[in-house]
């Protein structure tokens, strides 16, 4: 009868990888398990199991604008509307020195988290570039309000004020250059 030497190869529960040679014989021309061989030198291999990093999803433009209320002791902080752009938000924030002082800042979702954001400086209206606070200018898409500037450059600690709408104390319009932004604020 005979016979062809085959190996059998078994991963076990606990991940190690065992493969021993098995002996076959033909009956009738059907291949037939007759005896398995001991391994005279098994073969072991250990398989690592894959272990997936749990990635943190990016936190919402509210939390972080809740997030710099607390770090910059800010009044409160809201959304500036006007953009085609879903990936850029930008949002402001108002000090309690009583002064309403404005802060703009530029959250990018497409950023890495570190540089995701951002306080802006100055705006460029001409350019349609914004300066952060390390220096770094770049190219943005800039909301439709920024067309009514004409090409001046928006410094938004020193050419804007909140202004209070009626005696709601939780709503306030934006002006900028003299010119009232089409939204309110809400903190």
């Amino acid at each position: 009868m005979p016979s062809a030497l085959g190996w059998f190869t078994g991963i076990f529960s606990s991940g190690v990888l065992v493969s021993c040679p098995i002996t076959f014989a033909h009956v009738n021309g059907k291949r037939n398990l007759s005896r398995v061989s001991p391994p005279s030198t098994p073969v072991v291999k250990v398989v690592e199991p894959k272990v997936e990093k749990e990635s943190k999803p990016a936190p919402t433009v509210q939390e972080v604008m809740q997030e710099m209320i607390k770090e910059n002791n800010y009044l409160g902080c809201g959304l500036l509307s006007g953009f085609r752009d879903r990936k850029t938000i930008w949002y402001v924030c108002s000090s309690q020195d009583g002064l309403n002082t404005p802060t703009f800042y530029n959250y990018d979702k497409s950023k890495p988290a570190e540089s995701r954001n951002r306080q802006m400086v100055s705006i460029s209206s001409s350019r349609k570039a914004v300066t952060f606070t390390k220096g770094v200018t770049e190219s943005l898409a800039l909301p439709f309000w920024m067309s009514k500037f004409q090409g001046k450059d928006l410094e938004p600690e020193k050419n804007c004020k909140f202004i209070q709408q009626g005696t709601r104390t939780t709503s306030y319009n934006l002006k900028c250059h003299e010119q009232t932004l089409p939204h309110a604020v809400e903190f």
